[in-house]
């Protein structure tokens, strides 16, 4: 992906990240899971970018995007963000233990499935990690985790399968599931 530089304090243009997010939520269309982090960081960096500087012209402090976890923030796309980092997070914690890299995990193939339905695509997440639960002895603190979300979700906003936007969720709570659980990542 290649960054366009905008002198002055210009914004970037909204065509600019409108494409950014469509390719990044497509990693499957990726020849390297690599080259697809780095896109997706570059990606999130953008939007973010992008928020503050509207923040900022709107004069509001209220909606300034943190990287850190909220734990009681209940939003749904948030809520699904949350939960999409952590199967990611858990999925690739168990493949390093099996010593398998650079192997994008279920919650990665998915993600373009998910950002369009994510209650459907949950459900098929949750079968695709059955294995995964079972080599890591039940996987506890990612059950664990995943129903202190899920308990978040307001009545009916868990099975509303209209499309979200987790570009930046996602790779806030990745960052910080990866900070929360280092013994769980290494």
């Amino acid at each position: 992906m290649r960054i366009l530089e905008f002198s002055g304090g210009a914004q970037f243009p909204m065509s600019i990240l409108n494409a950014a997010c469509h390719k990044v939520t497509r990693p499957m269309g990726y020849d390297n899971i690599r080259v697809w982090r780095r896109d997706f960081e570059i990606a999130c960096s953008l939007w973010k970018k992008h928020y503050i500087d509207e923040t900022r012209k709107q004069h509001r402090q209220e909606d300034v995007i943190t990287m850190y976890l909220e734990p009681n923030r209940d939003d749904r796309d948030y809520l699904y963000g949350r939960l999409l980092a952590l199967a990611d997070n858990f999925e690739e914690s168990v493949l390093r233990k099996q010593g398998v890299k650079d192997r994008p995990t279920n919650a990665i193939k998915l993600m373009s499935n998910f950002t369009a339905k994510p209650y459907t695509t949950w459900g098929t997440l949750w079968k695709q990690l059955t294995p995964y639960l079972k080599s890591a002895n039940g996987g506890s603190w990612f059950r664990n985790e995943a129903d202190d979300v899920m308990a978040l979700f307001k009545e009916g906003d868990f099975e509303d399968n209209t499309n979200i936007h987790l570009l930046s969720i996602y790779q806030s709570h990745r960052m910080c599931v990866s900070y929360t659980y280092p013994h769980k990542c290494s």
